[in-house]
């Protein structure tokens, strides 16, 4: 039964059990009223939201239609709308492409607004077909290949995921299910419009491929699934090893170690770049292959340039066995602004402590249990997990002097100079006056972006625990 493999695909692939309240993107087609159906079926209490694209003239019809399946389902019913042949103009973007993220906005809101905690959509299997397709024709890696996820986050929420239950069910077993069940539906007369892309795709070029493998579109999908394993390898392997390779990471401003970078796959080089510049950058849709392929060459040495300008504002460095990427050139200067304006200065416990005009110290104390468990999935350089021991403490941040030592973590309490600490992990000489060092009365506890001290890491014995974080100013 269909309800059975969908109930399969929330609980075993995306880990989802029966929900009070869920927002249902609906449209009134036969996949929506269908996906509706069984959700009902299974126990959802479903927020009905209709987004009105305004492409069409029969939309009063369905936004009446998508009120009385509401109503014979007792669910709420929440109807957006949005001009998105003029958004689209304005954008300078395709009408799919911005109806797109208008209509997911909307979900999301919706989502937010009903407190519910998933949204789903009713893509289906043919559906998934025609976007790897689209990919491919525009040009894409494996992210693109493999098409859309049972389970994705939007740019509008990270903890609202979007679910597709249908993404393995093909459209002829959801036209099944609608007969079986006596479901009513509507037809959307735009799916059939060849001035979009997708519908001369599904009318027109994979009828002809089918003539060359009749089970073409299973292959795709089996292709699909196989590549998606593979993305997966890499996405972890990278999460595993992207601590060692990237140094520094703010808005703009991302450093790297070289050395650490060259000694990994191709594959996983790209995803760290498409990663840092996803993330850290606004660069939007100006990311291509070419330019994660050319960044890349810099920094693995494949060519011999140490520094290049890529766009108009976005720079490739590499100075000895760092690499940066960077926006404002002056940020080469001072490590991305991370420069301690005074010599010394007494940091707030709790509390925030200017590190110079855009950034802070940032102190929390934290419940002892709870430090014990956290500070052990740390992989932030910039923040620090600390045992500073019971009664009155005088924490402060100074600049390096001659003479200074440090016990980190890895080295079982042995201290060492700090210059011979700085040049082992080839932090620049440029940046070491001034950088900020964390202290607790005369011992050094921590270097922000560095592994705290060993003798301040939180034990089982730990009575009394504080986080350290460093934050830019927006």
């Amino acid at each position: 039964m269909l309800t059975d493999r969908v109930l399969n695909n929330l609980k075993n692939k995306c880990g989802i059990k029966i929900q009070e309240r869920v927002v249902l993107g609906f449209s009134g087609g036969a996949d929506s009223i269908c996906l509706l159906d069984i959700l009902h079926k299974l126990g959802f209490v479903v927020v009905v939201a209709y987004f009105n694209h305004q492409l069409r003239t029969s939309v009063d019809e369905e936004v009446l239609f998508a009120k009385k399946v509401a109503e014979k389902y007792q669910y709420d019913v929440h109807v957006g709308t949005e001009d998105i042949k003029n958004l689209a103009e304005k954008l300078n973007k395709g009408i799919e492409e911005t109806a797109r993220y208008f209509r997911y906005q909307f979900l999301v809101k919706v989502a937010q607004d009903t407190k519910s905690d998933l949204v789903f959509v009713a893509h289906h299997a043919d559906d998934q077909v025609e976007t790897i397709m689209m990919n491919l024709i525009r040009g894409t890696g494996l992210n693109g290949l493999i098409g859309m996820d049972q389970m994705s986050y939007s740019k509008f929420s990270k903890s609202i995921p979007i679910i597709r239950p249908l993404l393995n069910v093909w459209k002829d077993e959801i036209m099944s299910y609608c007969e079986e069940n006596d479901l009513v539906f509507t037809t959307d007369e735009t799916n059939i419009d060849e001035m979009f892309t997708r519908n001369r795709i599904r009318g027109k070029l994979i009828p002809v491929l089918e003539k060359y493998n009749p089970k073409f579109k299973q292959s795709l999908i089996r292709m699909g699934d196989i590549l998606h394993d593979d993305h997966t390898f890499i996405t972890h392997y990278t999460e595993k090893i992207i601590r060692d390779v990237v140094h520094l990471k703010k808005k703009n401003f991302v450093e790297i170690n070289v050395q650490e970078f060259k000694r990994h796959p191709v594959s996983v080089q790209r995803n760290i770049i498409n990663d840092l510049l996803r993330n850290f950058t606004n660069i939007g849709k100006k990311k291509t292959f070419n330019l994660i392929e050319n960044i890349r060459k810099v920094f693995a040495g494949e060519i011999s340039s140490h520094y290049s300008r890529l766009l108009n504002d976005l720079h490739v460095i590499v100075e000895k066995d760092r690499g940066y990427l960077l926006i404002n050139l002056d940020d080469m200067k001072d490590g991305g602004g991370l420069k301690l304006e005074n010599e010394m200065a007494e940091v707030a416990i709790p509390g925030s402590t200017p590190i110079n005009r855009n950034w802070y110290l940032k102190t929390t104390e934290l419940d002892v249990d709870e430090a014990r468990v956290i500070c052990k999935k740390n992989e932030d350089n910039y923040s620090a997990y600390l045992d500073v021991g019971l009664g009155k403490k005088k924490i402060y941040m100074r600049k390096w002097k001659a003479g200074d030592r440090y016990a980190p973590l890895g080295l079982s309490g042995h201290s060492m100079k700090l210059s011979d600490f700085w040049i082992n992990k080839g932090f620049p000489k440029r940046l070491r006056a001034d950088w900020p060092l964390i202290y607790l009365n005369e011992k050094l506890i921590w270097i922000p972006g560095f592994q705290p001290a060993f003798d301040f890491r939180i034990t089982d014995s730990t009575k009394r625990a504080i986080k350290l974080d460093v934050w830019k100013d927006k």
